[in-house]
């Protein structure tokens, strides 16, 4: 008798059981990728947060700067009228001595002048600007080097899409 062998011949592709595990792996790698997703997309509201108060910061201070030393002297009287009228601050009146700066400071809001609210910024963003002595670290008294004053300018957002925030710029201004 003539015996037939048969071979199985294997034909190309995948089996059932590598299928499973590449979907399972393809799968792992799609919930990663998806858990990190927030975390990107609130990294990139509080970067352009950052990057607007920046912004705005920089704005305050050349507006200080272009007005120059006797407009922006706290002991100047007419200071806070001013500033409103040019339209650097909110209101024409100021805090005296805000904490956490020298004595002789005076701090002012330009949130509204700014249109902080309709920007960027999440709803309850504040802008403030403090003019006063430097802050040389060595006391918190008004004791003027030359005739220079120091403007900081300090923009504040509450927790929303993105974390709570705080950009602060420094610069000093001299007389002449």
């Amino acid at each position: 008798m003539h015996t037939m062998q048969h071979k199985k011949k294997r034909q190309g592709g995948f089996t059932l059981i590598e299928i499973s595990i590449a979907l399972c792996i393809f799968t792992l790698i799609i919930l990663a990728c998806a858990a990190a997703f927030p975390v990107a997309l609130q990294a990139g509201h509080t970067g352009n947060s950052y990057a607007q108060a920046a912004l705005v910061a920089q704005h305050k201070i050349d507006q200080c700067r272009e007005q120059g030393y006797s407009a922006i002297y706290p002991g100047s009287g007419t200071v806070a009228a001013k500033l409103s009228a040019l339209k650097i601050v909110d209101v024409p009146s100021g805090s005296a001595n805000p904490a956490g700066y020298p004595t002789g400071s005076v701090s002012y809001t330009f949130t509204g002048v700014d249109n902080l609210a309709a920007s960027n910024f999440p709803p309850g963003t504040v802008g403030t600007l403090v003019v006063g002595p430097p802050n040389t670290g060595g006391g918190s008294h008004w004791t003027p080097v030359g005739q220079v004053v120091q403007v900081t300018v300090v923009v504040a957002w509450p927790a929303g899409v993105q974390a709570s925030g705080r950009f602060t710029a420094h610069t000093l201004v001299v007389n002449g």
